[in-house]
């Protein structure tokens, strides 16, 4: 069909939310998935046909065919890559709780947008490096006289973007026929060269804004790590500097209660030595008090004998 491009125009802008979110990460890796599974595969397929093919308008149909299909995929991309651009601005006015997940799907939705630009690039390297040498043969049978220097010219021209003033002087300076078709898969060839320096040029930014964004996500998931194991440190730290106050205040209260038994025993024992003493005293007073009345006692026994002698 037409593409991601067109589905974007019909469907519009994602909307904000989580359920959008998901809506426009889902889109994309679809898109991608697509493009790395069918697309691009088509597209070597397509690319494999015009090498091979001996017939000038064959290949110049094939060229025009291939010419389409690579726009259509550039221009896939790079709608995948302004969907990646809208999904981060939601991540970041996102739902704080969400913000992280949402992030870390940014980032693996601008990795895929990178798989599916890798190979679209291998596919159009690929195809370039086979056009540059059926190029060059097709060069040596306009021109069987030509210098290696004025071929290497020519597909530097090629590789440049720029005309082939080299192909031109040739179609001019060609007498037959089979020389004036060669010249035509020439110029049709390095069409497709220039088309394909194009959409590689155009791949650049893409890699860059896409490196970029994975870049910024891990560093923001990276923090927000980080400020997770930081929380957990203090938690912990928090958790044992509690522990070590609990056996503290348990092991003051051991040392409290114990202070108090011996202040009671010591008391206990101070009780017991004064009614000890207490008691002793008493009783060398009730002694003293005895002695006292034995000593009268005898007094009085003693005078009634005095007087019979």
């Amino acid at each position: 069909g037409n593409g991601y491009a067109v589905q974007e125009k019909e469907k519009g802008a994602i909307g904000f939310g989580s359920a959008g979110f998901l809506d426009g990460v889902d889109e994309v890796r679809r898109l991608v998935d697509a493009l790395v599974k069918k697309r691009i595969p088509e597209l070597e397929t397509l690319h494999g046909r015009i090498v091979a093919t001996t017939q000038a308008s064959e290949a110049a149909a094939l060229g025009r065919q291939a010419a389409s299909d690579t726009a259509r995929i550039a221009a896939d991309l790079q709608a995948a890559r302004r969907q990646a651009r809208d999904l981060n601005a939601l991540a970041a006015k996102g739902n704080p709780v969400e913000r992280t997940s949402q992030r870390a799907q940014v980032a693996a939705v601008a990795k895929a947008i990178l798989r599916a630009a890798d190979a679209f690039e291998a596919a159009l390297k690929s195809f370039k490096a086979r056009q540059r040498v059926r190029l060059e043969r097709e060069l040596r049978i306009a021109r069987p006289n030509a210098s290696n220097q004025d071929i290497l010219r020519a597909l530097d021209d090629a590789d440049a973007n720029a005309a082939n003033p080299f192909a031109q002087q040739m179609l001019v300076s060609s007498r037959t026929d089979q020389s004036r078709r060669a010249l035509q898969q020439v110029q049709d060839r390095n069409q497709d060269l220039l088309n394909i320096e194009r959409s590689m040029q155009e791949l650049l930014d893409l890699f860059q804004e896409m490196q970029d964004l994975i870049s910024m996500q891990q560093d923001l998931i990276n923090n927000v790590e980080s400020n997770v194991e930081n929380t957990v440190e203090y938690l912990e730290s928090g958790s044992k500097e509690l522990t070590k106050a609990i056996q503290y205040k348990k092991s003051s209260r051991k040392k409290q209660i114990w202070i108090v038994a011996i202040v009671i025993v010591v008391l206990i024992i101070a009780g017991i030595a004064v009614y000890i003493e207490r008691v002793f005293t008493i009783v060398d007073e009730r002694g003293d008090c005895i002695h006292s009345m034995a000593y009268i006692a005898s007094k009085f026994v003693r005078l009634p004998a005095e007087r019979n002698k």
